[in-house]
């Protein structure tokens, strides 16, 4: 078995803006994630997004916390993914 783990990073929501607030996570650290599902909540200036996962796994650690800023391309979470 091989374990490798998956960098969650802040997508760019929009051409004007570059960042944004994380206002929740809807798993926590030990969770199966499964790719496609919600895995949190950020808030621009022009709304509330809900930011799926790329990836399947299990949601190894969280590294922003919510109430954190945020920007484009800043790491926020690892999921492991298992590979067997």
């Amino acid at each position: 078995m091989n374990d490798m783990k998956q960098q969650v990073t802040y997508p760019q929501l929009s051409q004007k803006s570059d960042k944004g607030m994380l206002v929740a996570w809807h798993k926590e650290v030990g969770q199966p994630v499964t790719a496609g599902e919600v895995l949190y909540e950020v808030e621009t200036e022009k709304a509330v997004h809900q930011i799926e996962s790329l990836y399947s796994g299990i949601l190894a650690e969280v590294l922003k916390e919510e109430g954190e800023e945020l920007t484009n391309g800043d790491i926020l979470a690892l999921i492991e993914e298992v590979v067997s």
